[in-house]
């Protein structure tokens, strides 16, 4: 597929995501409960299988949008076993080593960071969404035991004077 609708030399773009499959019955293997983001109902909860999906990114001649084609998935095997992130990367490695002289962009959504993603190849980058305690600038401030946002230490100037309170009136103005 690579060799067909990537150009020579261009980076190939994946795209992972999961993705929900509800089976019931006896006979379905493996199946257990899962959380069901686009189900179209209220009820986001579904027994059945959760697959990890890696697709290619490509931009047929004839197409004027880029599409996604499916290459590899994994099944989730539930809690206590390899979480999703990992089985991407493990899937992402294996597409990066099939193709050493290219540069590979992964794009996946929020659900997709971890530390997994250290030991991946130099020649791969991922893009997420950060999490919601990443730090960006500089580590978070030592533990101090105590609840609550620390105060701010006094700088020696005088804080701005507090506005007057708003004269009452005796007409309601709602």
């Amino acid at each position: 597929m690579v060799t067909h609708l990537v150009t020579d030399g261009a980076q190939l773009s994946l795209a992972v995501d999961d993705t929900a499959h509800r089976r019931r019955g006896k006979k379905v293997h493996g199946a257990g409960w899962i959380h069901d983001g686009s189900a179209p109902t209220r009820n986001k909860l579904a027994f059945g299988h959760r697959w990890v999906v890696v697709g290619v990114i490509v931009r047929p001649w004839f197409l004027s949008r880029p599409v996604c084609l499916p290459v590899l998935c994994r099944r989730w095997q539930g809690k206590g076993t390899v979480s999703t992130v990992d089985l991407a990367a493990e899937m992402i490695t294996t597409i990066a080593a099939r193709v050493p002289h290219r540069r590979v962009h992964v794009v996946a959504d929020a659900a997709y960071h971890g530390k997994c993603l250290r030991d991946l190849p130099t020649q791969v980058t991922w893009t997420t969404r950060l999490p919601r305690n990443a730090v960006l600038y500089h580590h978070a401030p030592a533990r101090t035991g105590k609840r609550g946002r620390p105060r701010l230490k006094a700088t020696g100037s005088v804080p701005p004077p507090r506005p007057p309170p708003r004269a009452q009136t005796g007409s309601r103005w709602w």
